[in-house]
């Protein structure tokens, strides 16, 4: 328990040092971005994502939840409920509709 604890905390800590910078923060993400991943893309300024990647809060499947929640105020509460009470993967397309993802693109070799 002590452990999970203190990775949460260290992936908190650097989530708010995203989110908080004053120099624009940019993800590229270019295949699975889910859990801490997804969190992190979303702390970001700017998201760009490779139109093959997927986006999700898997964790919810384990009886487990986020424990940075940015989520309500980057996709809205409706969005943010919905990904984290169902735990489902959404493509880049429907990260890029819900606000996750600012822009979409062919993924690069």
């Amino acid at each position: 328990m002590d452990d999970w604890r203190s990775h949460a905390k260290d992936g908190n800590d650097t989530n708010w040092k995203i989110w908080r910078s004053r120099l624009p923060v940019v993800a590229a993400v270019n295949g699975y971005c889910l859990g801490g991943g997804c969190d992190m893309s979303m702390a970001c300024d700017y998201t760009i994502a490779a139109d093959s990647a997927q986006f999700g809060e898997p964790e919810i499947e384990f009886s487990s939840a986020t424990p940075f929640l940015v989520m309500p105020w980057v996709v809205g509460m409706k969005h943010a409920k919905e990904m984290m009470l169902l735990g489902e993967r959404i493509s880049a397309a429907e990260a890029h509709r819900m606000g996750i993802v600012n822009k979409v693109v062919p993924p690069t070799r």
